[in-house]
């Protein structure tokens, strides 16, 4: 068995070819998958990257700066993110040095900032960065293994929403709601999370995420009776967030507005975008070219169901029924 033949995604593109007849190939250890209609149209995966979006947009999408730099600029909302790049390149884009730049953008945006790689996916290395101290901390890290960091000011956020787009419409949307527990107005955070633990309904990475990016001085709050409070830096599903479905009423028209007009300008054709809520208002937070549904699939058949959907509707952009 290879070793990503268990991805829900190439079990999802075999489904779909048996359901339209269609012929899938894979290679790489079915990294690259190859599906082709009976009149000869052929579509090619590469990971979660469908051929559906130009390569120069795919790019501009994995590049968090270009990303907002370009969206702001056409007057969607988004989140601002800049370039910190690493000091070998530094020349190339007129920063002369790590430190200055940083300095340069903390005079921007104050404290807290986020740091995280340029080009990062699925949360990892995202960091909040309280002071100079934890910031620089941030930018080693990042910097040895990424050629950029993406610096922004840091949103206390609300709510974040995926917006799925297939080709100017959005078939799928839904909320990623961290982990939380909720005030009794006499426990400490502290106590709520340790119980929490115990009880099995938050995991220990989850707690280690969120006291490494907060004040430790906050476990020892009281939150009000009926508080939630929010555990975790990042709202990604592979770090304990939970998928609810945004299916009806206004909320879905704002979204689905805000997400559109941000693929448009970018030109992506098949594409999510987080949107997220804070108290800025609502802005785009990032644009990815590469839809990855896995860990929403696995939440329940009928998760599994709208990703299958999703996926079958961007198939069909290109191949005949």
């Amino acid at each position: 068995m290879s070793a990503n033949s268990g991805r829900a995604l190439v079990a999802m593109c075999r489904t779909l070819a048996q359901r339209h007849r269609w012929t899938v190939s894979t290679s790489g250890a079915d990294w690259v998958v190859r599906i082709e209609d009976r009149a000869g149209h052929r579509v090619g995966i590469y990971g979660y990257s469908f051929d559906l979006n130009p390569a120069a947009v795919a790019l501009i999408c994995d590049d968090k700066v270009a990303t907002a730099q370009l969206l702001t600029a056409a007057g969607v909302a988004a989140v601002p993110h800049e370039l910190v790049i690493a000091p070998e390149f530094g020349r190339w884009v007129g920063q002369s040095s790590v430190g200055r730049r940083t300095d340069e953008l903390t005079g921007q945006f104050g404290w807290p900032l986020v740091v995280k790689p340029n080009d990062g996916t699925g949360g990892a290395d995202v960091y909040r960065a309280a002071d100079r101290g934890a910031a620089e901390v941030a930018l080693s890290s990042i910097l040895t293994r990424h050629r950029g960091a993406a610096l922004g000011p840091w949103r206390e956020v609300t709510a974040e929403h995926r917006v799925l787009v297939v080709d100017g419409s959005t078939p799928l949307i839904y909320r990623k709601d961290r982990p939380s527990v909720t005030g009794d107005g006499a426990s400490a955070v502290i106590e709520l999370v340790s119980a929490a633990v115990v009880a099995g309904g938050i995991g220990p990475d989850t707690v280690r995420d969120w006291m490494d990016t907060h004040d430790p001085s906050l476990l020892r709050r009281v939150p009000a009776d009926g508080e939630l409070v929010h555990l975790g830096l990042r709202h990604n599903l592979g770090a304990g967030s939970i998928p609810t479905l945004v299916d009806d009423g206004p909320l879905v028209d704002e979204l689905s507005r805000l997400a559109l007009l941000a693929a448009a300008e970018l030109g992506a054709v098949f594409c999510s975008v987080d949107v997220v809520d804070s108290e800025a208002g609502r802005e785009v937070l990032e644009v990815n070219s590469g839809v990855m549904l896995e860990r929403l699939a696995t939440e329940s058949p009928a998760w599994w169901h709208r990703a299958e959907a999703v996926y079958e509707s961007a198939l069909l952009l290109a191949l005949d029924p």
